[in-house]
């Protein structure tokens, strides 16, 4: 028998390996192609996020609803975005979804390359903020009194608890709306402070233990309930917060008048005046006249003074960019008594500018303030609508029934052409301005939502109208104009 070198075994072994190995990897390679999952392929984020959401309500078998999208940093080829998604169940706990989608743009479509999904099981309070990633003054309450909208008034009425009127009456009072909404049993609320904005509300159980709820105005009662504005929780504040709160009530309904007019200097050091404290700083006064405004330090509460009388405001004073407020005399109700207006500028931040007007009218022994309220906001916003038009991206305007001339078209949203159009969003820019001639006039910022996005995009859409305050206290809007800028 032949033998073969030891050369040529050991190049027929390496050949035979190689072969083995080539048809092992091509193996692989065509095993991994045919158990690969399909990439899924969409023609925007748009599209994604109705994919996600509809995953959501089959898993889930509950309404599910959309939040927003935020991009998230990667070092890899493709793009990861987190879209989150919430459900209500009927005691109001909120559930928070997450659906994490890594994906790669190609010839103008979103090919998915991979997707997770998690979930935030009852998640209530401020405990949402942490779980949606989001700064704490983000709190969400689904208290709408459309029953449609999976709202307060629906959910307790569709579960046979109330039925007609009765339902809203508890909710015109802060310490009946608490318990109400938030499905409490057992126990007892009791009013601790208020003021012109909100009011604090203990509510205690029957084991002893308790919780502190800030409460505020701003439901908008359905179509026939002319008896109010109702209430709703709208954060938890702690004991030490609310020690304070009542400690600075107490601070401004015993301040010194002879002290307060020592104060000559407006503003002061942020640093001081920012700590609470039983101290003063003047904020702003009327020139030619014996009236000012102080603010107590930590921004809780101020203190209107005319001559030798003085009147506690229950408002805070101190901003995040230090704006102080500011006072002007008027005949603004055409009544023969001026009053006095007061303007804040509370609302400041990213994307925010929310400033309010009061009218303050000063009697024989107190004070009336009334306030340009959510209420009166919505019917001036509600006199303008808009029409979109998706195939050519335009967006028209109507104020009072009459359409504007000027149309916004809109290739994109926040920069974007893939994104689509939502609806047109008003309150995060308000205004209040005082013209020479003693008029008041409110302007506002409209910007767009969509899908994709959940901060608004702004296209200068502007809206300005005079303010008319009346005898009664009340506020109406004059004749709208409205103006849209360029693109």
């Amino acid at each position: 028998m032949r033998k073969w070198s030891v050369k040529k075994r050991l190049f027929y072994t390496l050949m035979i390996a190689g072969v083995c190995l080539a048809a092992l990897v091509a193996g692989i390679f065509l095993l991994s192609f045919f158990l690969k999952k399909p990439v899924k392929s969409y023609q925007s984020l748009g599209e994604v996020e109705e994919a996600c959401q509809q995953y959501w309500q089959e898993n889930l078998g509950a309404e599910v609803k959309y939040w927003g999208k935020k991009e998230i940093p990667t070092e890899g080829n493709g793009q990861v975005v987190e879209l989150t998604f919430y459900t209500v169940d009927p005691d109001y706990f909120i559930t928070i979804h997450k659906t994490y989608i890594t994906y790669t743009w190609q010839e103008g479509v979103i090919h998915i390359e991979d997707e997770k999904q998690v979930s935030f099981d009852k998640v209530k309070n401020g405990e949402m903020a942490e779980a949606m990633g989001e700064p704490e003054y983000y709190y969400w309450w689904p208290w709408s009194m459309n029953k449609e909208d999976n709202g307060a008034a629906g959910n307790l009425q569709n579960q046979g608890m109330v039925s007609g009127a009765d339902i809203y009456l508890p909710l015109l009072e802060p310490e009946t709306a608490l318990p109400l909404l938030l499905r409490l049993e057992g126990g007892s609320s009791r009013k601790r402070a208020e003021d012109y904005h909100q009011t604090y509300v203990t509510y205690t159980f029957d084991d002893g233990s308790h919780i502190n709820y800030v409460m505020r105005k701003g439901i908008t009662p359905p179509e026939g309930f002319n008896e109010g504005t109702f209430w709703f929780p709208a954060y938890i504040v702690s004991d030490e917060e609310l020690e304070e709160e009542i400690l600075a009530h107490e601070y401004v309904e015993q301040a010194d008048v002879e002290e307060l007019k020592a104060l000559t200097e407006v503003g002061g050091e942020k640093s001081e005046t920012w700590k609470f404290d039983n101290q003063y700083v003047l904020i702003d006064f009327i020139e030619n006249e014996d009236v000012a405004i102080y603010g107590l330090y930590g921004g809780r509460a101020m203190v209107l003074r005319e001559g030798n009388r003085i009147f506690p405001l229950y408002m805070g004073w101190i901003s995040p960019q230090m704006i102080l407020p500011k006072i002007y005399y008027g005949d603004y109700d055409k009544d023969g008594t001026r009053e006095i207006a007061l303007h804040t500028l509370m609302g400041t931040g990213t994307g925010l500018f929310i400033s309010q007007l009061y009218m303050i009218e000063i009697n024989k022994e107190d004070i009336c303030v009334n306030q340009f309220g959510s209420g009166d906001f919505s019917r001036f916003t509600g006199r303008i609508t808009d029409t979109w038009e998706d195939e050519n991206r335009m967006l028209y305007f109507a104020v009072d029934g009459k359409p504007i001339e000027q149309v916004l078209h809109l290739p994109a949203i926040h920069g974007s052409e893939t994104e689509t159009f939502k609806k047109v969003i008003w309150g995060n820019y308000i205004e209040f301005t005082e013209t020479a001639k003693g008029q008041w006039m409110l302007t506002a910022e409209a910007g767009l939502a969509s899908w994709e996005w959940a901060w608004p995009d702004y296209h200068e859409i502007i809206a300005s109208a005079p303010v008319n305050y009346h005898k009664d206290g009340s506020f109406s809007v004059g004749e709208i104009n409205l103006t849209i800028g360029e693109n």
